[in-house]
């Protein structure tokens, strides 16, 4: 109980907010507030290993860089229309509503949203969806579900920009080596790296692409210095 003068902490419910953009910049009204937090956040590092790096002559070295890791997000929560719980009226209408905004395409950007969780002053985490397992666990006599179990996985996302700065901070003469993500386009990474798209046909020439559309998650791909 809280002593008198002092009002109940707020209960802050883990928020996951969707942005069309990879720097989240902004503001959104496409968000999805969790009925019942989760018990627990798993919160991961996959260190990535060595990666090939080119040259401005051309040679392609070995680039070692032992603190450069993969950063994922996981956890699970329950949505539950029983009516023991407040906030939700309609399980399955949840559950679309939570997949528009988390896994369909986004029309406007032709990929999904980019995701940013929010929990509190803490946690604060950016990404993308790596998968999403819906469990539907008790059901109304008419068939419908009233109650369902999440888990959600999320890849950590960095745009292409603040990762070609960070990687080639120190060595100025190394191309810039970026992995692609789930709705990377080769015009917008261009734009990211070099300031201007006009370079994407140089760069899926470089990397043997049959199309400026021929890519896939967790390719890498050469983005060469420009010419001086």
């Amino acid at each position: 109980m809280a002593s008198s003068g002092q009002s109940a902490t707020k209960l802050e419910k883990l928020t996951i907010e969707a942005y069309d953009n990879p720097q989240f910049s902004g503001t959104t009204d496409k968000k999805y507030e969790l009925q019942i937090n989760p018990k627990e956040i798993h919160h991961s590092y996959e260190q990535l290993g060595q990666q090939p790096a080119l040259l401005a002559t051309g040679k392609v070295i070995t680039d070692v860089k032992p603190n450069e890791y993969a950063e994922r997000m996981s956890f699970e929560f329950i949505v539950d229309a029983t009516g023991v719980v407040e906030g939700c009226d309609d399980v399955y209408t949840d559950i679309q509503n939570l997949t528009m905004l988390t896994a369909e395409v986004n029309g406007q950007i032709h990929t999904p949203n980019y995701l940013k969780i929010r929990w509190g002053k803490k946690l604060n985490f950016t990404g993308t969806l790596a998968q999403m397992k819906i469990s539907y666990m008790t059901f109304a006599p008419d068939g419908s579900p009233v109650r369902a179990k999440v888990v959600m996985g999320l890849n950590g996302f960095v745009d292409a920009a603040k990762k070609a700065s960070n990687d080639n901070n120190s060595s100025p003469d190394l191309t810039h080596i970026i992995e692609v993500k789930d709705g990377d386009q080769l015009p917008v990474l261009c734009r990211q790296i070099y300031g201007s798209s006009k370079y994407y046909l140089a760069v899926a020439k470089l990397n043997k692409l049959s199309s400026i559309f021929d890519m896939q998650p967790g390719q890498r791909l050469i983005f060469p210095p420009l010419d001086k």
